[in-house]
């Protein structure tokens, strides 16, 4: 049922960059419907040890995407609010151990370059030092010998 979820949010943006005339007359609904799946509280462990399927990263990702396809009058002020839960779970200190950090912050991204350098501005504080230190720890410095 959960990767049913899954699969649904990760098509749903597809479909709107593909076809986002067709979607737009039920834009706000997809909007409303991915935003609530972003905010639901987190999944509890999964019963007799079975995997845990969260789907608020790829409902995350998922917004993000049909907002920027659907355009500014129908995302503007989700991208902003989103910006703000982004820049907090940024400044909160992100885990990667979890799938969810890494969905977080490639939202920033898209984010920032929804709303424009001058709207992303005040959040860039929050958002490159975590960027920044997932990179470094990314790279390894090759030793000559």
């Amino acid at each position: 049922h959960d990767f049913v979820k899954v699969e649904a949010t990760v098509l749903l943006g597809y479909l709107a960059v593909v076809h986002t005339e067709a979607c737009r007359p039920a834009g706000a609904r997809i909007l409303q419907t991915l935003r609530a799946l972003v905010f639901q509280p987190p999944p509890a462990a999964a019963a007799g040890g079975g995997e845990l399927v969260d789907v608020r990263g790829p409902a995350l990702e998922s917004l993000c995407i049909v907002g920027k396809a659907l355009g500014r009058e129908a995302f503007q002020a989700q991208a902003e609010e989103l910006m703000r839960f982004v820049a907090d779970a940024h400044r909160a200190g992100l885990d990667f151990s979890d799938g969810l950090s890494s969905y977080i912050m490639r939202a920033g991204a898209r984010l920032a370059g929804f709303l424009g350098l001058e709207a992303a501005q005040p959040f860039m504080q929050a958002l490159l030092p975590p960027l920044l230190q997932r990179i470094a720890a990314e790279v390894q410095p090759a030793v000559a010998s």
